[in-house]
Parts: C-alpha cells; sequence; structure tokens
C-alpha cells in the first residue's frame, strides 16, 4: 500500500515537473499568464487617475479695468481652474465644442457700481454671466460656481471693506493615503489567477484531447486522478509565483506597500485559484476544440475582468448590477485581496469573502466533476 502511494506521487511529481518546463518553454503561456498582467498594470499604473481633473474654465473680462483684473488673477490661481482668456464668441464656440466646461463673462461695465458705494449710495447689482456645459455631470459644474462666487464674495469684501467675521481654521491629520495603483495591484493579482487558471487548464486538457494525448496516458498505469492533481498542482504552483511577481513589481516600480499578511495572501490566492480550475475543467469538458474552448472561457471571463471591481470600484455601477457583481468568485477575491494588501486585515475580517470563495468550491467542483471528460 505504502509503495502504491509512493508510486503515486512520484508519479504526480514527475508530471508537476514536466508541465512546469512546458510552461516555460511556451513563449504564448509566458506572455499571457506573467507578462500581459504586468503590461495592463502598468499601464493603468502611469495613468493618474489620482490627480483632479482641471476645470476647463473661460473667461471673458469686456471690462479689462482696475475692477476686473483682480478677479481674473484670483482665477489664475486657483489650481483645480485651467484657464483661457478670449473673446466671447470665440469662446462660446469653445464651450459649444466641448473644449470649456465654463465660460465667464466678465460685463463691460463691471465695477461702475462701486463709485455708487463709496458716494454712500445705494449700488446696483451688476450681472456677471456664467455660462456652463450641461453634459459636464453637476457635482464638477457646482465647484466652478462654488470657487467663482467665492472669488467675487471676497473681492466684494475687499471693496467694501467689510471685516471677515469668521475665519476657517484649516488642520492636517495623519491618515493612510491610498493611491489608485494600491486599488489596482489587488484586483491585477486576482485577475491573473483567474486567468491563469481557467485559460491554463482548459486549453491544456482540449489540446491533450485533440491530439490524443489523454486516450494515450490512460493506456499507461498512470491513474486519472494522478493526471488531474498533477495539473491542479502546476497551475496552483503557477499562481503563486504569478502573485509573487506582479506584488513585487507593485513594490519596487510603485512603492505599493503590503500591509497585510502574505501567507493569507498566498491562501486567498490558492482558494481562488481552486475556484477557477474547477472553472477550467468544466469549460474544457464542455468545448470540443481549442477555439470552441477559448470562447467559453472568455465568456466566463470577461464579464468578471470588468464588473469585479478589478480596475475600478464597482460603486459606480447600477445598484442591480452592483448587486448581482458581488456575488462573483472574482468580486470575493478580488475584495478580499484589497482588504488584505491595503488595509492589512485578518481571516476574521475577510471571513464573508473566504465563505462566498468556499461556496462556489463547492458549487464549481460539482459542476465540473459532472461536465468534464476524457474523451
Amino acid at each position: 500500500m505504502t509503495n502504491k502511494k509512493t508510486a503515486s506521487l512520484s508519479a504526480t511529481w514527475n508530471i508537476v515537473k514536466y508541465s512546469i518546463k512546458m510552461f516555460f518553454r511556451d513563449k504564448t503561456a509566458i506572455f499571457f499568464s506573467l507578462f500581459l498582467p504586468l503590461v495592463i498594470m502598468s499601464i493603468f499604473g502611469v495613468m493618474n487617475f489620482d490627480q483632479m481633473e482641471k476645470l476647463k474654465f473661460g473667461v471673458v473680462d469686456e471690462a479689462k479695468n482696475q475692477a476686473s483684473k483682480p478677479v481674473v488673477e484670483a482665477l489664475k490661481k486657483v489650481s483645480n481652474l485651467e484657464i483661457s482668456e478670449g473673446e466671447i464668441n470665440a469662446e462660446k464656440n469653445a464651450l459649444e465644442e466641448g473644449e470649456r466646461d465654463i465660460v465667464l463673462i466678465i460685463p463691460a461695465n463691471f465695477g461702475g457700481n462701486i463709485g455708487q458705494f463709496k458716494m454712500g449710495q445705494k449700488p446696483e447689482q451688476e450681472e456677471i454671466k456664467f455660462l456652463y456645459n450641461n453634459t459636464k455631470q453637476d457635482s464638477v459644474i457646482q465647484v466652478g460656481v462654488t470657487i467663482t462666487n467665492q472669488i467675487i464674495d471676497r473681492y466684494t469684501h475687499a471693496v467694501t471693506e467689510t471685516p471677515d467675521l469668521f475665519v476657517l481654521k484649516q488642520e492636517a491629520i495623519s491618515s493612510k493615503r491610498f493611491t489608485y495603483v494600491d486599488f489596482l495591484i489587488p484586483g491585477i493579482v486576482s485577475l491573473g489567477i483567474m486567468q491563469m487558471s481557467i485559460f491554463g487548464v482548459a486549453s491544456v486538457f482540449v489540446n491533450w484531447r485533440e491530439r490524443g494525448v489523454l486516450r494515450r496516458l490512460l493506456a499507461t498505469p498512470v491513474k486519472p486522478k494522478t493526471i488531474l492533481s498533477s495539473q491542479v498542482i502546476t497551475r496552483l504552483i503557477m499562481s503563486m509565483l504569478q502573485t509573487a511577481v506582479i506584488l513585487t513589481v507593485g513594490v519596487l516600480l510603485f512603492h505599493i506597500n503590503i500591509a497585510g499578511s502574505i501567507p493569507l495572501i498566498l491562501f486567498l490566492g490558492l482558494l481562488g485559484g481552486i475556484v477557477f480550475l474547477c472553472l477550467g475543467f468544466t469549460v474544457s469538458g464542455v468545448g470540443n476544440s481549442t477555439n470552441t474552448v477559448m470562447a467559453l472561457a472568455n465568456i466566463i471571463m470577461m464579464p468578471q475582468m470588468f464588473l469585479s471591481g478589478v480596475f475600478f470600484p464597482r460603486e459606480g455601477l447600477p445598484q442591480w448590477l452592483e448587486t448581482i457583481t458581488s456575488y462573483l468568485p472574482l468580486t470575493y477575491l478580488a475584495d478580499a485581496m484589497r482588504k488584505v494588501i491595503i488595509d492589512g486585515s485578518g481571516m476574521l475580517a475577510i471571513r464573508s469573502d473566504v465563505i462566498g470563495l468556499l461556496v462556489w468550491v463547492v458549487i464549481s467542483f460539482l459542476v465540473a466533476t459532472r461536465l468534464f471528460k476524457w474523451e
């Protein structure tokens, strides 16, 4: 009995070593499994999503006098505004073409009521036109309205010599600072595990089936479970290697801080890998050709890639879609990875995600055992 177990383990290990060697000889597999996730991470990482987009703010100064000059100069000092000065027709055209978000028109008689005020007369209010692009979000335009009102109010107080009765005291509090890259890399790790597991198993078994390799293997003393377990072990090892490479590049290139436990990250990788391996076996059992298997694999992966919060938070999705996508296996994996890597969470904090992955392990395993076939 012991000799049989030893022989089975030896056979499994030999197939694992062979599979790993074949993986590193396959340039296509290396590209899609290791290089492509790094390329995606690098492309999204260099895009500065953390930087607030500047408002394209057009100014038409028809007055060009001592009263309008301080207002225009104050607008230019606001870092969130990209100021463009021009004539009224040119700025309006730019607004209509979407090249401006806001156009402020300072009238030719701007500041005429200042003299009335200084002579003790009740000054007439002057109208300053505020034109805006109605295709922009209300919150974006409201930022422009608030900034403009604040500058005009300050100018009014300066002219009327009205003292500030209240002062806003700013105080910086030290807190955790998370960048978009911190959000992105746990998602890329999870995405890589999914791609490695589903594509790896599905493509290998359909290729072996087409070439008759599986039939020949079944004719040997090697048991079917040995063949299956060797492929599972191979893909899990490669997934762990892929995770290590992505995190290492993230630390060295993007200076992310891994706050959580490395063993817990690897545990999540193994758990997620098992889920997606089962899905890979399912796909390889349903598809009869390489093209069919690749199409089925993409049907499973593509929705999860864009709806599971890999690249952007799911809060931007419609409520009904956000609820549905919260039950996807990649969502559970990406959320758990993010909590561990960014927040330093432990097992207790991610228990709901782990339970979700375990449920998917059971479901995907039952489906895989029913649909997977050797011939």
